[in-house]
């Protein structure tokens, strides 16, 4: 069952984000136990994320309350997962939380891998929460118990999320450098507590450094259009300093990279050259309007630049589109009322939004629309045998027909990511037509941008 699951979580993953990089994998530990310690700011959904993505999928601690829920509660009792009994819950005795520990220590020494979230809260903000000591105590905890031959390591994760709670948006996961629970044993055998600070000092130190650190939303923002701009002007040849990254399979991730890059000069310039971070953030801020006034990203301005590229972005959208439509309106009539069911759980036991909306999206469609989809497979059954058709072929009919629906399905929420993609090129063409000099002056903005970025890469690379 739990395989089953895990693959669902998988497809239910790969549907609702547009992607998800992963890079760091080289670091994990190939054979010792493993706990995966990462940031939370996405509710649920960031144990799912890692659950499918992560090559050696854990079982993750997750809030008591979450296993009170319908479907829900099932749904991570047969994932393996352990309750955490936190203070902020009504009704929670964290006193419980031994029992959750121990559970968790009894996964990590029977070669089972954990994911556990450190800053205790699932807050959708742009920066790392203060680290709790949990981590450290269920680290010693197990290793103590092993008599300290367990050889743990903690994994750091950072999850980097473009805009976690929207449909279709995109992720990256970075692994860390895994953190020994042994170093710290010398230590722990002479004071506890002062082990279990250092270790939750180091961890929320390689959290910060791995998770986009932002003080605000604006900046986050900013970092992140600063980023995006110098890859597309490096791909132009336009900047010589490389973002660091080996192929161009890597440049959502060097994306990230130098958004990590930007945030850390910014934050030396808002001591050192206050007038300079003033500066790039104005310039960031007009370039960022400039651009959703158009619908379009800075890697797009190129096709931008003439009408007939975006005629030709128009074209191919409009024929895709045509192509699609038939799959797509197959799954969206056929599901309909799984999808409604699925909407309808959600705003029935989440009406005020505590849990991220993804994840009431996400764990509920993966149990209430496959049973949706059997229900109306046997209701064509029962009305193929109705209308005199043989009882095996009518089982065929319908196992084919409950096959096809949820790529069919798929196929039609995917659809809805053309349809926006085109209304995009046909605004972008629409504003272009009455101001055609509006893209050169983009472009040469991007490019200034760019060549202020290359001068902060080449100074934090050198210092």
């Amino acid at each position: 069952m739990k395989a089953l699951l895990i693959l669902l979580v998988r497809l239910a993953v790969a549907v609702f984000y547009r992607r998800i990089d992963v890079s760091g994998l080289e670091r994990l530990p190939r054979s010792s136990p493993v706990l995966y310690a990462a940031n939370h700011g996405n509710s649920l959904a960031d144990g799912l994320v890692l659950m499918a993505k992560m090559p050696r999928p854990p079982a993750f601690a997750s809030a008591v309350f979450l296993f009170k829920k319908p479907v829900l509660g099932w749904f991570l009792r047969k994932l393996g997962c352990v309750p955490i009994h936190r203070a902020i819950d009504a009704g929670a005795d964290p006193s419980d939380n031994r029992k959750s520990l121990a559970e968790l220590g009894d996964k990590l020494r029977t070669g089972q891998t954990v994911a556990i979230f450190p800053e205790g809260i699932s807050r959708h903000e742009p920066k790392v929460q203060k680290i709790k000591v949990g981590t450290a105590r269920l680290a010693f905890g197990a290793e103590e118990a092993a008599g300290w031959n367990l050889d743990l390591h903690v994994v750091p994760v950072g999850l980097q999320w473009e805009d976690s709670p929207r449909w279709r948006s995109a992720a990256r996961i970075v692994v860390g450098e895994p953190i020994a629970a042994t170093d710290y044993l010398e230590t722990y055998n002479e004071h506890p507590r002062r082990a279990m600070t250092e270790f939750t000092r180091d961890l929320e130190s390689q959290l910060r450094s791995l998770s986009l650190h932002a003080n605000s939303w604006q900046e986050r923002t900013e970092a992140m259009l600063a980023a995006r701009s110098y890859i597309a002007e490096w791909n132009r040849g336009a900047v010589k300093q490389p973002p660091a990254i080996d192929s161009p399979e890597q440049q959502s991730q060097a994306g990230s990279s130098t958004a990590e890059l930007f945030l850390v000069w910014r934050k030396r310039a808002e001591t050192q050259a206050p007038e300079d971070a003033a500066r790039i953030s104005r310039r960031l801020t007009r370039f960022g309007r400039a651009l959703d006034a158009l619908g379009l990203r800075p890697d797009e301005l190129d096709s931008a630049s003439s009408m007939s590229r975006v005629a030709a972005r128009l074209a191919m959208r409009s024929a895709m589109w045509i192509i699609g439509l038939p799959i797509a309106a197959w799954g969206r009539v056929n599901a309909y009322i799984a999808e409604r069911a699925v909407v309808a759980f959600e705003r029935r036991f989440n009406p005020d939004g505590i849990v991220a909306h993804s994840t009431w999206l996400l764990i509920p469609g993966l149990v209430i629309a496959p049973i949706f989809f059997a229900i109306q497979s046997a209701i064509l059954i029962a009305l193929l045998i109705w209308f005199g058709v043989s009882w095996w072929l009518s089982i065929l009919a319908g196992l084919v027909y409950f096959v096809s629906l949820p790529g069919a399905w798929i196929a039609s929420l995917r659809f809805r990511d053309l349809r926006q993609d085109g209304i995009r090129w046909a605004r972008a063409a629409k504003i272009l037509q009455g101001r055609r000099r509006l893209i050169p002056r983009l472009l040469r903005e991007r490019a200034a941008i760019s060549r202020q970025v290359e001068s902060l890469i080449g100074t934090l690379s050198e210092s």
